[in-house]
């Protein structure tokens, strides 16, 4: 994320939880502060982003270009004790904010302590006509109309239109059209300091921003005195709850996936040459007599003698390790469902492309791997590098010896950026055997099988 203001510049990218101090310079009435996004600058300072673009400058002297979310405000104009401040959507939506005056000692801001949120992502909702790579433009932007605009004959007569009006549904705080004046314009007195928190927490009271840092003493302190101090922060200061979400959603997301597949498993799966009969849990325990006749000791599990349909089975229960490790193997499969925005098995893609995990396999050895990020997703898009790291978590996960996934414990600090996933692992995750996966199979020999036979790979 590279911030940009007006009249101060920018000049600095920002990672999550990082701040910047913005001093805005003695006698400064108006400005903006906004993010960009998808930035690319060299040494001396000149490239371009995909959102919020200022002229291809890293240190910012104009306005940025659409689609961007916009923190405006106005500094004791004309001699008044009053600042007006607000988040503006007229040129777009590229990141959530919130605008909101700083804590002093743990208290709202000097007089006041309410500000505009706009916390939801619109990029994810915006109208199709609106969409725009990296965000959602205003309605003015895309058809450059007078109704939209609020220009020519509908500047003294400008209302919302059925566009603005989903920009104020998702973010009513925001301004979502030119006049949207009554509900979005915040005003504290004169003398207050204030803080832009890029993709903040949706529960800013559960999670208080840090109070704006004292200031060193300089030797003109008189200037800094008279100075308004602003923060940008760029918030995964909601890590927290964000990671507590998602896993959440992965447990929920695991529930439903199972529960789909064993109401459509059975048929999808016999329509596939070569792969493993499934069984339940209760037709294991017939078939091996509540699991009695133990025959060995496997890697993660017992392993127990069985009858089904007159055949000799060896039939591996797994101890509690072996289950957590069987966990790691689902929570991989449902990262690389939601990254690629369709089901682990479906019958309705081309023969190559049924398995999902199956087709991983291929185009990581390919290096191909971009080609499974969801097209429809415009933020996993804009964020591929990203989205490739979690694949590689993911990856790690889907290993077919379960020996060398790693525990959950370990998935949590890769989510919270406290460890790197393994990326030298083994690239194949399909059992091509039902015997690799540990499988209930059939026994080819009279001759009793030994444990370390039966304990192959999960």
């Amino acid at each position: 994320m590279w911030p940009a203001a007006v009249p101060v510049g920018g000049g600095v990218q920002l990672n999550p939880g990082e701040s910047w101090i913005l001093h805005m310079p003695t006698g400064t009435t108006t400005g903006r502060v906004w993010p960009r996004t998808g930035c690319t600058f060299d040494a001396a300072g000149s490239g371009s982003c995909q959102t919020g673009d200022c002229g291809g400058m890293l240190n910012c002297t104009q306005y940025g270009q659409p689609p961007q979310t916009i923190a405006e405000f106005s500094l004791g104009a004309s001699g008044q004790q009053t600042d007006y401040f607000d988040i503006s959507l007229v040129d777009g939506f590229n990141v959530p904010m919130d605008f909101l005056p700083a804590p002093t000692n743990g208290q709202g801001g000097k007089g006041c302590s309410k500000g505009p949120r706009c916390e939801t992502n619109i990029t994810s909702q915006c109208p199709t006509t609106l969409k725009a790579p990296g965000g959602c433009n205003n309605a003015c932007s895309v058809f450059k109309q007078d109704i939209y605009c609020c220009t020519g004959s509908s500047s003294s007569n400008c209302g919302p239109t059925n566009y603005s009006e989903v920009f104020k549904r998702i973010c009513p705080d925001a301004y979502s059209y030119p006049e949207d004046d009554s509900t979005s314009t915040f005003t504290c007195p004169t003398g207050t300091n204030y803080q832009v928190v890029f993709c903040p927490p949706t529960n800013m009271s559960a999670n208080p921003i840090a109070p704006i840092p004292t200031e060193p003493k300089h030797k003109n302190s008189s200037s800094y005195a008279r100075r308004r101090v602003f923060a940008v922060i760029l918030g995964s200061i909601g890590s927290l709850i964000v990671l507590a979400v998602f896993i959440t959603f992965f447990a929920y997301k695991r529930r439903t996936w199972r529960r789909q597949e064993i109401e459509e498993g059975n048929e999808e799966f016999g329509e596939l040459i070569g792969t493993p009969t499934r069984f339940t849990f209760q037709q294991l325990q017939e078939a091996t007599k509540q699991f009695r006749d133990k025959l060995g000791e496997g890697g993660f599990g017992s392993v127990f003698e069985g009858l089904y349909r007159e055949e000799r089975i060896a039939v591996k229960r797994l101890d509690g390790a072996g289950q957590e490790k069987a966990d790691v193997y689902s929570f991989g499969v449902v990262v690389m469902e939601i990254i690629s925005g369709r089901k682990n098995l479906d019958t309705s893609r081309s023969e190559a492309s049924i398995h999902l995990i199956t087709l991983l396999e291929e185009k990581v050895k390919n290096d191909q791997l971009v080609d499974l990020i969801d097209r429809h997703s415009s933020d996993m898009q804009v964020h591929k590098q990203e989205v490739i790291q979690m694949m590689q978590l993911a990856m790690w996960c889907l290993q077919i010896d379960c020996k060398l996934r790693p525990q959950m414990s370990e998935v949590v600090k890769v989510l919270e950026g406290n460890m790197d996933p393994e990326t030298h692992i083994d690239h194949n995750f399909v059992a091509r055997t039902p015997g690799m996966f540990g499988f209930a199979e059939n026994i080819s020999s009279s001759d009793q099988p030994l444990a370390s036979d039966l304990s192959g790979p999960r």
